[in-house]
This record gives C-alpha cells, structure tokens and sequence, in this order.
C-alpha cells in the first residue's frame, strides 16, 4: 500500500515541519473527525530517512496537545514503511471545530485553508447540533440494548 496525501492522509518528511502539519490537523479533524500524519514521507508517497527516539515522539505529543483546541490526545507511534522508520499519528475528536495556534482550518481535497470569520461562523451553525451524546455509534447494535433497563 501507498501513503499518499488526501483528505484524511497528511505527509511530511521530517518533523522540522510539525508546527506546518499542526494546521493540516486541524484542517482534517474539522472535515472528517480522524486522520494520520505522517513523518518521514515525501508528498509523493517516498519514505525519507530520519533520525527518531523516545523523545521525538513525545514531544510530538506535547506540540500537539498544546496547540490544538479542544485538546486531543492522539496515537503515536514509529512504523516501517518501505524498510524505513517512519512517525505514525492518528488522531480523531468531535468536538468541532479544532483551532491550530488559535486559527481554525477546513480540508480541501489535500490542501488547509484557513477559514474565514464569516465561515466560521457558517460553519459552527451548521455543526452546533453534533454533541457526543448525540451521536451515533456505529457499531451499536439492537441486541445491546437492554430491555430491562429501557
């Protein structure tokens, strides 16, 4: 399997461009509520050799969790792809939307753009009604209803 940008699906070569994919994030999680980013892949799907510890994964954690609101705490992790080591992030929330450094972005096709006031404001009115007990869960199923208790 190739790892190519897309909606969802970020890629970076080194983590000299965390701060960069924090919009891209951001940008995701307002579309889609998930996704992964990658470090150490080019846009074109190449693996690019880097040098990674214990260390670098934290502080990707802590970047993160820092700089996005409302917070997220997201799956990290190294994973080899095409014999390379390469930093696997997936995250997901529902709290839309998610600011990156105090700015918010939507995904379009494999792009962040940064939204308007006016957008945002467009945008928080068409999503004030998803709220986490609202939502469905999607591998409910009757049988897990109790009757009993309804």
């Amino acid at each position: 399997m190739k790892i190519i940008e897309s909606e969802s699906i970020e890629t970076k070569k080194s983590i000299a461009q965390l701060r960069e994919s924090l919009k891209s994030i951001s940008a995701i999680l307002n579309k889609h509520q998930k996704g992964t980013l990658y470090f150490g892949i080019d846009p074109k799907g190449i693996p690019v050799k880097n040098l990674h510890s214990e260390k670098t994964l934290r502080d990707i954690s802590q970047i993160i969790s820092d700089n996005i609101e409302p917070k997220i705490y997201p799956s990290i992790s190294l994973i080899r792809y095409n014999k390379v080591d390469v930093i696997k992030i997936a995250f997901e929330g529902n709290q839309i939307p998610y600011a990156a450094e105090g700015r918010y972005y939507i995904r379009v096709a494999d792009e962040d753009k940064q939204m308007s006031s006016e957008e945002l404001k467009k945008f928080i009115l068409n999503n004030k009604d998803q709220r986490w007990d609202s939502s469905p869960n999607p591998s409910a199923a009757l049988k897990d209803i109790d009757s009993k208790k309804v």
